[in-house]
């Protein structure tokens, strides 16, 4: 496992992005990719190496090039490609505004201006995402900050908009790979 702080990876991300804001959210849990797995454990071997025969020019090279492989699979865009539409901004605002809120697409696509598949299609070229899976993601950040600040797993679901504990241990680990209450316990 190899651990990169959160800034850093923000930073290499822009990097490669040419100073971009780079979401590292992924459109899939896994991913097979052998050439992002040879990255990594290039990143991997660098960052173990003992810090006495460490190079850190290797050590940099090899952490943008698994940063600009994780970006590959992210919903990370460039700088230079076309601005997010005003229609898909009203309703990724809509939905970080409180993602615990149940939304249909007909409301989300009202509020944007667009007919449902319109909407449907331009969130997805855009994010990369479906509306659904964003509001799913942004429900997981909401329950791991309210895990965070000690709410029961039970309380958490039901707060973050989730049906059932179920749903959001399912959504949970689908993300982070851990149970919520596995994740309380290690925070």
């Amino acid at each position: 496992m190899l651990y990169i702080d959160p800034p850093l990876m923000e930073e290499l991300a822009a990097d490669c992005f040419d100073g971009g804001k780079a979401s590292m959210m992924f459109t899939a849990a896994v991913y097979v990719d052998n050439l992002l797995r040879k990255r990594f454990d290039d990143a991997f071997q660098h960052a173990m190496a003992p810090e006495d025969t460490r190079s850190i020019i290797a050590c940099e090279t090899a952490l943008l090039r698994l940063a600009a492989g994780m970006v590959v699979n992210s919903t990370a865009r460039s700088i230079r490609e076309q601005a997010p539409s005003p229609s898909v901004r009203r309703a990724r605002r809509r939905i970080d505004a409180d993602p615990s809120v149940r939304l249909t697409l007909t409301d989300l696509a009202r509020e944007a201006g667009l007919s449902r598949y319109q909407l449907l299609r331009g969130f997805a070229r855009e994010t990369g995402l479906t509306p659904h899976a964003y509001i799913l993601q942004r429900r997981v950040a909401l329950a791991r900050r309210l895990i965070r600040g000690g709410l029961a797993a039970a309380e958490v679901a039901t707060t973050a908009g989730f049906f059932d504990q179920s749903h959001l241990n399912r959504c949970f680990v689908r993300q982070f790979g851990v149970t919520p209450i596995r994740y309380a316990s290690s925070s």
